[in-house]
Protein backbone atom coordinates (compact mmCIF):
# COMPACT_ATOMS: atom_id res chain seq x y z
CA UNK A 1 0.00 0.00 0.00
CA UNK A 2 2.74 2.45 0.91
CA UNK A 3 4.63 1.56 -2.26
CA UNK A 4 1.58 2.41 -4.39
CA UNK A 5 1.14 5.76 -2.62
CA UNK A 6 4.81 6.65 -2.97
CA UNK A 7 4.64 5.81 -6.67
CA UNK A 8 1.71 8.21 -7.01
CA UNK A 9 3.60 10.89 -5.10
CA UNK A 10 6.72 10.69 -7.28
CA UNK A 11 4.76 10.51 -10.53
CA UNK A 12 5.03 13.85 -12.35
CA UNK A 13 2.32 13.06 -14.91
CA UNK A 14 -1.20 14.36 -14.53
CA UNK A 15 -2.52 10.78 -14.89
CA UNK A 16 -0.96 7.87 -12.94
CA UNK A 17 0.92 5.38 -15.11
CA UNK A 18 -1.26 2.42 -14.24
CA UNK A 19 -3.71 0.06 -15.89
CA UNK A 20 -6.28 1.94 -17.94
CA UNK A 21 -9.02 -0.70 -17.77
CA UNK A 22 -11.23 -1.96 -14.97
CA UNK A 23 -10.26 -5.39 -13.64
CA UNK A 24 -13.91 -6.21 -12.93
CA UNK A 25 -15.92 -5.11 -15.96
CA UNK A 26 -12.93 -4.80 -18.34
CA UNK A 27 -14.11 -1.35 -19.35
CA UNK A 28 -11.66 1.41 -20.18
CA UNK A 29 -14.07 4.33 -19.87
CA UNK A 30 -13.79 5.40 -16.23
CA UNK A 31 -11.29 3.34 -14.19
CA UNK A 32 -10.21 5.55 -11.31
CA UNK A 33 -10.18 3.57 -8.03
CA UNK A 34 -6.95 1.73 -7.20
CA UNK A 35 -6.79 -0.85 -4.43
CA UNK A 36 -3.88 -0.03 -2.14
CA UNK A 37 -3.53 -3.70 -1.23
CA UNK A 38 -3.25 -5.41 -4.61
CA UNK A 39 -2.94 -2.35 -6.93
CA UNK A 40 -6.04 -3.40 -8.87
CA UNK A 41 -7.82 -0.60 -10.75
CA UNK A 42 -11.62 -0.44 -10.85
CA UNK A 43 -14.45 1.82 -12.06
CA UNK A 44 -15.74 4.45 -9.69
CA UNK A 45 -19.21 4.26 -11.24
CA UNK A 46 -20.61 1.97 -13.93
CA UNK A 47 -24.22 2.79 -14.93
CA UNK A 48 -24.69 -0.73 -16.32
CA UNK A 49 -24.07 -2.37 -12.94
CA UNK A 50 -26.13 -2.06 -9.72
CA UNK A 51 -23.01 -1.33 -7.65
CA UNK A 52 -19.63 0.28 -8.42
CA UNK A 53 -16.95 -2.10 -9.67
CA UNK A 54 -14.58 -1.26 -6.84
CA UNK A 55 -17.16 -2.66 -4.38
CA UNK A 56 -17.66 -5.82 -6.46
CA UNK A 57 -14.12 -6.23 -7.75
CA UNK A 58 -12.78 -8.45 -4.99
CA UNK A 59 -14.73 -11.71 -4.77
CA UNK A 60 -13.20 -12.40 -1.36
CA UNK A 61 -11.54 -9.36 0.10
CA UNK A 62 -8.50 -10.02 2.24
CA UNK A 63 -7.52 -7.77 5.12
CA UNK A 64 -5.09 -5.90 2.89
CA UNK A 65 -7.74 -5.05 0.25
CA UNK A 66 -9.94 -2.79 2.33
CA UNK A 67 -8.55 0.62 1.33
CA UNK A 68 -8.54 2.28 -2.09
CA UNK A 69 -7.70 5.66 -3.59
CA UNK A 70 -9.49 7.82 -6.13
CA UNK A 71 -6.95 8.54 -8.87
CA UNK A 72 -8.64 11.82 -9.84
CA UNK A 73 -9.06 13.61 -6.52
CA UNK A 74 -6.70 11.41 -4.44
CA UNK A 75 -9.31 10.62 -1.81
CA UNK A 76 -9.17 7.42 0.23
CA UNK A 77 -12.15 5.04 0.04
CA UNK A 78 -13.25 2.03 2.05
CA UNK A 79 -13.60 -0.86 -0.42
CA UNK A 80 -16.13 -2.59 1.84
CA UNK A 81 -18.80 0.10 2.29
CA UNK A 82 -17.67 2.76 -0.20
CA UNK A 83 -17.32 5.56 2.35
CA UNK A 84 -14.51 8.10 2.18
CA UNK A 85 -12.12 7.73 5.11
CA UNK A 86 -9.37 9.72 6.79
CA UNK A 87 -6.22 7.67 7.55
CA UNK A 88 -4.94 7.15 11.08
CA UNK A 89 -1.40 6.19 10.09
CA UNK A 90 0.91 9.21 10.32
CA UNK A 91 2.96 8.34 7.23
CA UNK A 92 -0.23 7.73 5.28
CA UNK A 93 -1.59 11.10 6.40
CA UNK A 94 1.59 12.84 5.29
CA UNK A 95 1.47 11.23 1.83
CA UNK A 96 -2.20 12.05 1.48
CA UNK A 97 -1.52 15.74 2.21
CA UNK A 98 1.33 15.75 -0.31
CA UNK A 99 -0.90 14.22 -2.98
CA UNK A 100 -3.56 16.87 -2.42
CA UNK A 101 -1.71 19.92 -1.00
CA UNK A 102 -3.44 22.77 0.89
CA UNK A 103 -6.84 21.11 0.62
CA UNK A 104 -6.88 17.59 2.04
CA UNK A 105 -7.02 18.32 5.74
CA UNK A 106 -8.94 16.66 8.53
CA UNK A 107 -11.93 18.64 9.79
CA UNK A 108 -14.70 17.64 12.14
CA UNK A 109 -17.99 16.99 10.30
CA UNK A 110 -19.88 20.21 9.77
CA UNK A 111 -16.84 22.38 10.54
CA UNK A 112 -15.83 24.98 7.97
CA UNK A 113 -12.49 26.66 7.45
CA UNK A 114 -10.82 28.73 4.77
CA UNK A 115 -8.74 27.39 1.90
CA UNK A 116 -6.43 29.26 -0.43
CA UNK A 117 -7.89 31.47 -3.14
CA UNK A 118 -6.11 29.51 -5.88
CA UNK A 119 -8.21 26.35 -5.50
CA UNK A 120 -10.49 27.29 -8.40
CA UNK A 121 -8.86 29.54 -11.03
CA UNK A 122 -10.60 32.22 -13.07
CA UNK A 123 -12.47 30.13 -15.65
CA UNK A 124 -15.64 30.91 -17.53
CA UNK A 125 -18.76 28.79 -17.96
CA UNK A 126 -20.30 28.13 -21.34
CA UNK A 127 -23.76 29.45 -22.03
CA UNK A 128 -25.97 26.43 -22.71
CA UNK A 129 -28.86 28.53 -24.00
CA UNK A 130 -29.80 31.55 -21.86
CA UNK A 131 -28.11 29.98 -18.82
CA UNK A 132 -26.14 33.08 -17.81
CA UNK A 133 -28.36 33.25 -14.69
CA UNK A 134 -26.90 29.90 -13.56
CA UNK A 135 -23.32 30.70 -14.58
CA UNK A 136 -23.14 33.76 -12.31
CA UNK A 137 -24.45 31.75 -9.35
CA UNK A 138 -21.81 29.06 -9.93
CA UNK A 139 -19.05 31.67 -10.10
CA UNK A 140 -20.17 33.06 -6.73
CA UNK A 141 -20.60 29.71 -4.94
CA UNK A 142 -17.42 28.05 -6.19
CA UNK A 143 -15.27 30.89 -4.87
CA UNK A 144 -16.46 30.81 -1.26
CA UNK A 145 -13.36 29.43 0.55
CA UNK A 146 -15.34 27.81 3.36
CA UNK A 147 -17.61 26.03 0.88
CA UNK A 148 -14.54 24.91 -1.07
CA UNK A 149 -13.22 23.27 2.08
CA UNK A 150 -16.45 21.39 2.63
CA UNK A 151 -16.59 20.16 -0.96
CA UNK A 152 -12.95 19.06 -1.04
CA UNK A 153 -12.93 17.15 2.24
CA UNK A 154 -14.68 13.99 3.36
CA UNK A 155 -18.13 15.36 4.17
CA UNK A 156 -20.24 14.49 1.12
CA UNK A 157 -20.64 10.83 0.15
CA UNK A 158 -21.22 10.87 -3.59
CA UNK A 159 -22.05 7.16 -3.64
CA UNK A 160 -25.42 7.92 -2.05
CA UNK A 161 -26.39 9.98 -5.09
CA UNK A 162 -25.18 7.69 -7.88
CA UNK A 163 -27.68 6.29 -10.42
CA UNK A 164 -29.39 3.03 -9.48
CA UNK A 165 -31.91 0.69 -11.09
CA UNK A 166 -34.74 2.45 -9.27
CA UNK A 167 -33.36 5.92 -10.02
CA UNK A 168 -31.35 5.69 -13.25
CA UNK A 169 -31.22 9.48 -13.64
CA UNK A 170 -30.19 10.30 -10.07
CA UNK A 171 -27.94 13.35 -9.86
CA UNK A 172 -26.76 15.80 -7.23
CA UNK A 173 -25.78 19.46 -7.34
CA UNK A 174 -23.18 18.97 -4.61
CA UNK A 175 -21.52 16.17 -6.58
CA UNK A 176 -21.34 18.46 -9.60
CA UNK A 177 -19.68 21.21 -7.54
CA UNK A 178 -17.17 18.69 -6.20
CA UNK A 179 -16.36 17.64 -9.77
CA UNK A 180 -15.86 21.27 -10.80
CA UNK A 181 -13.31 21.83 -8.05
CA UNK A 182 -11.51 18.52 -8.56
CA UNK A 183 -11.33 18.41 -12.35
CA UNK A 184 -10.82 22.13 -13.01
CA UNK A 185 -8.75 23.21 -10.02
CA UNK A 186 -5.44 25.02 -10.35
CA UNK A 187 -3.63 21.76 -9.52
CA UNK A 188 -5.49 19.91 -12.31
CA UNK A 189 -4.54 22.38 -15.07
CA UNK A 190 -2.04 20.99 -17.59
CA UNK A 191 1.25 22.92 -17.72
CA UNK A 192 0.64 24.13 -21.27
CA UNK A 193 -2.54 25.99 -20.34
CA UNK A 194 -1.11 27.75 -17.28
CA UNK A 195 2.40 28.59 -18.47
CA UNK A 196 1.40 31.68 -20.43
CA UNK A 197 -1.03 34.39 -19.30
CA UNK A 198 -2.09 34.82 -22.92
CA UNK A 199 -3.59 31.34 -23.05
CA UNK A 200 -6.34 31.24 -20.39
CA UNK A 201 -7.88 27.92 -19.33
CA UNK A 202 -10.72 26.54 -21.40
CA UNK A 203 -14.27 27.30 -20.30
CA UNK A 204 -16.37 24.75 -18.46
CA UNK A 205 -19.63 23.23 -19.67
CA UNK A 206 -21.96 22.99 -16.62
CA UNK A 207 -24.46 20.67 -18.27
CA UNK A 208 -24.40 18.20 -15.36
CA UNK A 209 -25.22 20.90 -12.84
CA UNK A 210 -28.01 22.24 -15.05
CA UNK A 211 -29.57 18.77 -15.28
CA UNK A 212 -29.30 18.32 -11.51
CA UNK A 213 -30.97 21.70 -11.03
CA UNK A 214 -33.84 20.60 -13.23
CA UNK A 215 -34.25 17.16 -11.72
CA UNK A 216 -33.92 17.72 -7.97
CA UNK A 217 -35.99 20.79 -7.26
CA UNK A 218 -39.59 21.82 -7.41
CA UNK A 219 -38.20 24.97 -9.01
CA UNK A 220 -36.64 22.92 -11.79
CA UNK A 221 -39.46 23.62 -14.22
CA UNK A 222 -38.67 27.32 -13.93
CA UNK A 223 -35.21 26.70 -15.37
CA UNK A 224 -36.11 24.12 -18.04
CA UNK A 225 -35.90 24.94 -21.73
CA UNK A 226 -34.15 27.95 -23.23
CA UNK A 227 -36.15 30.78 -21.70
CA UNK A 228 -34.45 33.37 -19.55
CA UNK A 229 -34.67 32.98 -15.78
CA UNK A 230 -33.87 35.08 -12.74
CA UNK A 231 -30.45 34.78 -11.08
CA UNK A 232 -31.90 35.41 -7.62
CA UNK A 233 -34.41 32.58 -8.02
CA UNK A 234 -31.61 30.33 -9.25
CA UNK A 235 -29.48 31.22 -6.22
CA UNK A 236 -32.27 30.28 -3.82
CA UNK A 237 -32.98 27.04 -5.71
CA UNK A 238 -29.28 26.12 -5.56
CA UNK A 239 -29.03 26.87 -1.84
CA UNK A 240 -32.15 24.81 -1.15
CA UNK A 241 -30.78 21.87 -3.10
CA UNK A 242 -27.38 22.09 -1.43
CA UNK A 243 -29.11 22.30 1.94
CA UNK A 244 -31.09 19.12 1.21
CA UNK A 245 -28.11 17.19 -0.14
CA UNK A 246 -25.73 18.06 2.71
CA UNK A 247 -27.92 17.26 5.69
CA UNK A 248 -25.99 15.96 8.68
CA UNK A 249 -27.33 12.71 10.23
CA UNK A 250 -29.21 12.86 13.52
CA UNK A 251 -27.46 12.31 16.81
CA UNK A 252 -25.88 15.74 16.99
CA UNK A 253 -25.89 17.74 20.22
CA UNK A 254 -29.04 19.74 20.74
CA UNK A 255 -29.41 23.45 21.34
CA UNK A 256 -30.63 25.03 24.56
CA UNK A 257 -34.24 24.61 23.43
CA UNK A 258 -33.68 20.89 22.84
CA UNK A 259 -33.81 21.27 19.05
CA UNK A 260 -31.07 19.85 16.87
CA UNK A 261 -29.50 22.73 14.95
CA UNK A 262 -28.79 22.11 11.29
CA UNK A 263 -25.06 21.67 10.72
CA UNK A 264 -25.08 21.62 6.93
CA UNK A 265 -22.68 24.11 5.25
CA UNK A 266 -25.54 26.16 3.80
CA UNK A 267 -27.05 26.86 7.22
CA UNK A 268 -23.64 27.45 8.79
CA UNK A 269 -22.66 29.94 6.10
CA UNK A 270 -25.83 31.62 4.80
CA UNK A 271 -28.51 31.30 7.47
CA UNK A 272 -29.46 34.48 9.31
CA UNK A 273 -32.31 35.24 11.68
CA UNK A 274 -34.55 38.28 11.41
CA UNK A 275 -36.40 39.54 14.47
CA UNK A 276 -39.77 41.23 14.00
CA UNK A 277 -40.90 43.44 16.91
CA UNK A 278 -44.51 44.64 16.95
CA UNK A 279 -45.48 47.25 19.58
CA UNK A 280 -49.17 47.85 20.21
CA UNK A 281 -50.08 51.54 19.83
CA UNK A 282 -52.75 51.25 22.50
CA UNK A 283 -51.25 49.37 25.45
CA UNK A 284 -47.61 49.07 24.47
CA UNK A 285 -47.64 45.26 24.43
CA UNK A 286 -44.64 43.85 22.54
CA UNK A 287 -44.71 40.78 20.33
CA UNK A 288 -41.56 39.23 18.87
CA UNK A 289 -41.05 36.61 16.17
CA UNK A 290 -37.80 35.33 14.67
CA UNK A 291 -37.67 34.01 11.10
CA UNK A 292 -34.73 32.29 9.36
CA UNK A 293 -33.50 33.65 6.03
CA UNK A 294 -30.85 32.77 3.47
CA UNK A 295 -30.76 36.21 1.86
CA UNK A 296 -32.33 39.65 2.17
CA UNK A 297 -34.38 41.45 -0.50
CA UNK A 298 -34.24 45.25 -0.28
CA UNK A 299 -36.72 47.66 -1.87
CA UNK A 300 -35.26 50.57 -3.85
CA UNK A 301 -38.32 51.96 -5.66
CA UNK A 302 -39.43 54.19 -2.77
CA UNK A 303 -35.88 55.56 -2.47
CA UNK A 304 -35.37 56.34 -6.16
CA UNK A 305 -35.89 60.07 -5.48
CA UNK A 306 -32.63 60.30 -3.53
CA UNK A 307 -29.84 61.92 -5.58
CA UNK A 308 -27.34 59.45 -4.09
CA UNK A 309 -28.78 56.09 -3.04
CA UNK A 310 -26.56 53.91 -0.87
CA UNK A 311 -26.92 50.33 0.30
CA UNK A 312 -26.97 51.66 3.86
CA UNK A 313 -30.03 53.76 2.96
CA UNK A 314 -31.83 50.60 1.86
CA UNK A 315 -30.90 48.86 5.12
CA UNK A 316 -31.96 51.89 7.17
CA UNK A 317 -35.34 51.87 5.44
CA UNK A 318 -35.69 48.11 5.91
CA UNK A 319 -35.04 48.25 9.67
CA UNK A 320 -36.83 51.55 10.37
CA UNK A 321 -40.04 51.15 12.46
CA UNK A 322 -43.19 51.56 10.37
CA UNK A 323 -46.81 52.02 11.33
CA UNK A 324 -49.16 49.21 10.50
CA UNK A 325 -52.40 49.92 8.75
CA UNK A 326 -55.56 50.12 10.82
CA UNK A 327 -57.10 46.71 11.55
CA UNK A 328 -53.97 45.07 10.19
CA UNK A 329 -52.87 43.83 13.63
CA UNK A 330 -54.99 43.10 16.70
CA UNK A 331 -53.22 43.12 20.04
CA UNK A 332 -53.54 39.87 22.00
CA UNK A 333 -53.60 41.80 25.27
CA UNK A 334 -56.03 44.70 24.78
CA UNK A 335 -57.75 43.24 21.67
CA UNK A 336 -57.52 46.64 19.92
CA UNK A 337 -56.34 47.18 16.34
CA UNK A 338 -54.61 50.51 16.90
CA UNK A 339 -53.43 52.55 13.90
CA UNK A 340 -50.41 53.59 15.97
CA UNK A 341 -49.06 50.04 16.16
CA UNK A 342 -45.49 49.85 14.86
CA UNK A 343 -43.36 47.06 13.44
CA UNK A 344 -39.55 47.02 13.31
CA UNK A 345 -37.13 44.50 11.80
CA UNK A 346 -33.58 43.77 12.95
CA UNK A 347 -31.04 40.98 12.71
CA UNK A 348 -31.13 38.53 15.57
CA UNK A 349 -28.30 36.48 14.08
CA UNK A 350 -25.94 37.46 11.28
CA UNK A 351 -24.59 34.90 8.78
CA UNK A 352 -21.05 34.36 7.61
CA UNK A 353 -22.03 35.00 3.98
CA UNK A 354 -24.47 37.89 3.63
CA UNK A 355 -26.47 38.08 0.40
CA UNK A 356 -28.56 41.07 -0.70
CA UNK A 357 -31.00 41.32 -3.57
CA UNK A 358 -31.79 44.82 -4.80
CA UNK A 359 -35.36 44.60 -6.09
CA UNK A 360 -34.97 46.16 -9.53
CA UNK A 361 -37.97 44.46 -11.11
CA UNK A 362 -41.41 45.91 -10.35
CA UNK A 363 -44.57 44.05 -11.37
CA UNK A 364 -47.91 45.87 -11.39
CA UNK A 365 -50.59 43.64 -12.84
CA UNK A 366 -49.67 42.99 -16.45
CA UNK A 367 -47.01 45.71 -16.45
CA UNK A 368 -43.39 45.09 -15.47
CA UNK A 369 -40.59 47.64 -15.30
CA UNK A 370 -36.92 47.56 -14.38
CA UNK A 371 -35.42 50.16 -12.06
CA UNK A 372 -32.05 51.34 -13.33
CA UNK A 373 -31.32 53.49 -10.28
CA UNK A 374 -27.67 53.21 -9.28
CA UNK A 375 -27.14 52.00 -5.71
CA UNK A 376 -23.76 52.81 -4.18
CA UNK A 377 -22.37 49.85 -2.26
CA UNK A 378 -19.40 49.90 0.15
CA UNK A 379 -16.44 47.56 -0.12
CA UNK A 380 -16.57 47.19 3.68
CA UNK A 381 -20.02 47.13 5.30
CA UNK A 382 -20.68 47.62 9.01
CA UNK A 383 -23.78 45.65 10.07
CA UNK A 384 -23.75 46.68 13.72
CA UNK A 385 -26.50 49.36 13.31
CA UNK A 386 -28.88 46.70 12.00
CA UNK A 387 -28.50 44.13 14.78
CA UNK A 388 -31.32 43.85 17.30
CA UNK A 389 -30.55 45.44 20.66
CA UNK A 390 -29.58 42.86 23.23
CA UNK A 391 -29.19 40.24 20.54
CA UNK A 392 -26.88 37.87 22.35
CA UNK A 393 -26.70 35.20 19.61
CA UNK A 394 -25.50 37.70 17.00
CA UNK A 395 -22.94 39.36 19.26
CA UNK A 396 -21.72 36.03 20.62
CA UNK A 397 -21.27 34.67 17.10
CA UNK A 398 -19.58 37.69 15.59
CA UNK A 399 -17.84 39.20 18.61
CA UNK A 400 -18.07 42.59 20.25
CA UNK A 401 -15.30 44.41 18.38
CA UNK A 402 -17.06 44.82 15.05
CA UNK A 403 -19.54 43.39 12.59
CA UNK A 404 -17.77 44.13 9.33
CA UNK A 405 -18.37 42.42 6.00
CA UNK A 406 -16.17 42.60 2.91
CA UNK A 407 -17.67 42.69 -0.58
CA UNK A 408 -16.70 39.49 -2.43
CA UNK A 409 -19.24 39.10 -5.24
CA UNK A 410 -21.61 41.09 -7.45
CA UNK A 411 -24.21 40.00 -9.98
CA UNK A 412 -25.44 42.61 -12.45
CA UNK A 413 -28.25 42.49 -14.98
CA UNK A 414 -27.97 44.31 -18.28
CA UNK A 415 -31.07 44.77 -20.39
CA UNK A 416 -34.81 45.03 -19.81
CA UNK A 417 -37.38 42.97 -17.92
CA UNK A 418 -38.11 40.68 -20.88
CA UNK A 419 -34.57 40.34 -22.23
CA UNK A 420 -31.21 40.74 -20.57
CA UNK A 421 -27.90 39.23 -19.61
CA UNK A 422 -26.18 38.45 -16.28
CA UNK A 423 -22.54 38.91 -15.37
CA UNK A 424 -20.66 38.07 -12.19
CA UNK A 425 -17.88 40.17 -10.66
CA UNK A 426 -15.90 38.23 -8.04
CA UNK A 427 -13.00 39.13 -5.75
CA UNK A 428 -10.18 36.60 -6.07
CA UNK A 429 -6.39 36.71 -5.75
CA UNK A 430 -6.52 40.33 -4.55
CA UNK A 431 -8.25 41.55 -7.72
CA UNK A 432 -11.69 41.77 -9.30
CA UNK A 433 -12.66 39.43 -12.15
CA UNK A 434 -15.66 39.87 -14.44
CA UNK A 435 -17.19 36.58 -15.65
CA UNK A 436 -19.27 37.07 -18.78
CA UNK A 437 -20.12 33.44 -19.54
CA UNK A 438 -16.94 32.15 -21.23
CA UNK A 439 -15.14 35.50 -21.20
CA UNK A 440 -13.05 36.45 -18.16
CA UNK A 441 -11.57 39.93 -17.71
CA UNK A 442 -10.16 42.13 -14.96
CA UNK A 443 -12.22 44.99 -13.50
CA UNK A 444 -10.79 48.21 -12.13
CA UNK A 445 -12.05 49.72 -8.90
CA UNK A 446 -13.43 52.75 -10.76
CA UNK A 447 -15.45 50.50 -13.08
CA UNK A 448 -16.56 48.39 -10.12
CA UNK A 449 -18.12 51.32 -8.29
CA UNK A 450 -20.17 52.25 -11.38
CA UNK A 451 -21.83 48.84 -11.67
CA UNK A 452 -25.61 48.65 -11.23
CA UNK A 453 -25.70 45.70 -8.86
CA UNK A 454 -28.58 43.24 -8.69
CA UNK A 455 -27.10 40.82 -6.14
CA UNK A 456 -24.42 41.66 -3.59
CA UNK A 457 -22.46 39.05 -1.63
CA UNK A 458 -20.50 39.99 1.49
CA UNK A 459 -18.22 37.79 3.65
CA UNK A 460 -17.72 38.33 7.36
CA UNK A 461 -14.36 39.80 8.39
CA UNK A 462 -13.15 38.21 11.65
CA UNK A 463 -11.86 40.66 14.22
CA UNK A 464 -8.09 40.67 14.62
Amino acid sequence: MMAVLKALETSGATEPNMATFCLHCRSGTSPRIVCLGCAGVFCFQNPELPAPCFLRGHASKSSKCHLGMDLVCRELFCLVCGAMVMPDDQELQLLSRRLFPAVKRAFAPGCLARTTSTIFPARGFRNLGNTCYMNVVLQILLRIPELQTYLLTDHHNRLKHRPTEDQPYACCCVCELVDFLQHYSAHALPPSSSSSPKSPPDSISPIGFLFALWANSADGDEFAGYRESDAHECLLACLNQLHTATQVPSGLPTTGEGVVGCQCPIDLLFRCELRSLVVCGSCGEQSETVDPLLDLSLEIAHLAHLPLLRLQDCLDSFTRPERLKEKCYTCSRCLIASPDTTKALAFERLPHILCFQLKRFEHHGSTSVKLDKHVQFPLLLDMRPYVARGSEPARKTMGDTGLYYRLTGIVRHQGSVTSGHYQAIVWQDEQWFCFNDETVSLVTLQHLRAIEAYLLVYSFVPSS
